[in-house]
């Protein structure tokens, strides 16, 4: 999973350590509570909450996982870029990919399992 920071997260800890930068996208995990980190430039792991960032890139099981605030965010994103390319009429991805991508959205939004 690659997730893109809203803002810029430092380490709790007096401040001192990598931070993640706004902006910046990073390869991130989940433990297996589906609590998110970011892989900082230095090596080092840091937590991030659900309103510090976005997900840039994630394979299914792992969107499902994600607290539901951050799904929304993805497939409201993800949606609205394929409804977008689709009303501007431009040939770069078909009607296949574009339901594909729209499923996608659907099963990000798919209630959580209890």
């Amino acid at each position: 999973m690659r997730v893109r920071m809203l803002r810029t997260v430092g380490p709790d800890m007096y401040g001192e350590g990598d931070h993640a930068h706004a902006g910046n996208v990073y390869d991130a995990g989940m433990n297996q509570h589906g609590a998110v980190w970011v892989k900082l430039h230095d090596g080092s792991e840091l937590g991030v909450k659900p309103d510090e960032y976005e997900v840039a890139f994630a394979d299914p099981p792992e969107l499902a996982r994600l607290p539901e605030v951050v799904r929304l965010r993805w497939a409201l994103r993800h949606a609205t870029a394929v409804i977008d390319v689709l009303v501007r009429g431009d040939d770069v991805i078909s009607p296949e990919i574009a339901e594909e991508a729209l499923a996608q959205c659907r099963t990000a939004l798919a209630p959580e399992p209890k």
